[in-house]
């Protein structure tokens, strides 16, 4: 890779090959510092998949205690979900996955290259007994950026963002 532009912009295979020609990923301790390295965000894969997959019964047990009857009875007559009560779902399946550890972490190896700073981006179950079972996101200027990356893959990270 001859500049940072490409390098980022390089497709995910072509960065993890250059990401494995670098002597800090091949060192013998770089799966353990990823797994010890502050997760920058929450990954929740599956979330997304429920929410979609939600019926009327199942939403409206997740909203009773916020909503009227009145707007139970619309939900279950099939009225389309506002903003806020998918939240309020979305939230309450975010719950459950922490609750069940049932959620991914994403960490950051951060580098530089060519005088500026990015960052190789790896999320995956972060339990150090079990193995690196980390999947390589891609190689980011920003973690924000990479937050957008995960989103964009269907998942829901911290908060679902409509």
């Amino acid at each position: 890779m001859e500049s940072v532009s490409e390098l980022v912009a390089a497709p995910v295979d072509k960065q993890d090959e250059w990401l494995q020609q670098q002597p800090w990923f091949v060192d013998e301790n770089f799966e353990l510092e990823i797994l010890e390295a502050p997760s920058f965000v929450d990954v929740f894969p599956w979330v997304k998949e429920g929410f979609d997959d939600l019926d009327a019964e199942t939403a409206a047990h997740y909203l009773y205690k916020v909503i009227s009857t009145e707007r139970l009875i619309q939900i279950e007559d099939g009225a389309k979900l506002l903003s806020s009560e998918k939240q309020t779902i979305l939230d309450a399946l975010v719950d459950q996955d922490y609750e069940g550890y049932s959620f991914y972490e994403a960490h950051a190896k951060e580098f530089d290259f060519l005088g500026e700073r990015l960052q190789a981006v790896f999320y995956g179950l972060n339990h150090p007994q079990g193995g690196f079972g980390h999947e390589f996101l891609g190689i980011f200027r920003s973690l924000e950026d990479a937050k957008v990356a995960l989103e964009s893959k269907g998942y829901v990270t911290d908060k679902f963002v409509d």
